[in-house]
């Protein structure tokens, strides 16, 4: 990479830090800042890897989630951006599945709520389902997807009209503050805002049995939203381990020379109040690997 180059990069980083990406309460203007005492290292990068290394190393410093630089091939220049909802950690190669540990109990896997997810078959598999007396839904290493995706899938285990939780976008933190006053707080924008997520209605009977969540410390942004709006909403026990506490809403959008860059455009409060962004999701029993199946059965038997 060249000079130019980086300079180009950079500038328009620093434009989207400055006038598209939103945090409540956070400048992230002040990111450019911390991206400029880097400037040795920046200039001493030779490669886009190494130069998107060093940003994502400020980026990291700030304590936010969803904020990624990925590299391009430096053959060509993107315009335009396109959204997408979820904490970027690569692709899964895997698709959701269900096994059976025993007759009345089914364990549902889902990798991630993005590129393998699939609204019909994610039907189908909740369909294959029905009759079991217990479910667990394993949320390990799920770093979380888009929205619709979401809401579809906590359709087939919640009515259509539970409420979920609240998405804090600029304009509702602007609206807050023009009509009841200057605040920074998530929780209570989110609280006067009435503007809560719903889980989408796919014509399908909400499953009727228990059911258990497993967690660990790669379950992110939509494994955490799911995990949380089960405990809330219907009690369900969460095992495992501490999630990763990153539930902020992003998009992305392409830089020049093929770049790709994800940033928060809001924050997310549940039904209940509660920020999950900075505070991961705490399980009720620990547990790891196939003990984790385990100890959320004996959980779910026990309640």
């Amino acid at each position: 990479m060249t000079s130019d180059q980086k300079d180009e990069i950079l500038g328009e980083i620093d434009q989207v830090l400055t006038q598209r990406a939103f945090v409540p309460g956070v400048d992230l203007g002040k990111l450019r800042k911390s991206i400029d005492d880097r400037k040795d290292e920046l200039d001493k990068a030779e490669t886009p890897r190494q130069f998107a290394e060093i940003v994502n190393g400020a980026f990291s410093s700030f304590g936010l989630s969803h904020m990624t630089l990925l590299p391009g091939r430096m053959h060509r220049r993107w315009g335009g951006g396109f959204s997408a909802q979820g904490f970027f950690r690569g692709g899964r190669d895997r698709g959701p599945s269900v096994s059976w540990p025993e007759d009345d109990a089914a364990v549902l896997r889902i990798p991630s709520f993005e590129l393998t997810y699939d609204p019909d078959q994610m039907a189908e598999l909740m369909d294959s389902v029905k009759d079991a007396k217990y479910l667990v839904v394993d949320l390990r290493e799920d770093p979380g997807g888009e929205l619709d995706n979401m809401c579809q899938f906590l359709g087939l285990l919640l009515p259509s009209s539970a409420p979920l939780g609240t998405f804090v976008s600029k304009k509702m933190a602007d609206d807050y503050a023009a009509q009841a006053g200057k605040s920074s707080d998530p929780v209570k924008i989110a609280k006067w805002a009435h503007d809560e997520l719903h889980p989408i209605d796919s014509g399908v009977k909400p499953f009727a049995g228990k059911i258990a969540v497993l967690v660990d410390g790669h379950s992110a942004s939509a494994a955490e939203i799911v995990a949380d709006a089960l405990r809330e909403d219907r009690q369900s026990p969460i095992v495992g381990a501490p999630t990763m506490g990153a539930v902020l809403v992003s998009v992305f959008d392409r830089l020049s020379y093929g770049f790709r860059l994800q940033f928060p455009i809001g924050d997310y409060v549940s039904h209940d109040g509660i920020r999950l962004e900075g505070h991961p999701i705490t399980p009720d029993v620990r547990a790891t690997g196939d003990d984790a199946i385990d100890a959320a059965l004996s959980k779910l038997k026990s309640k």
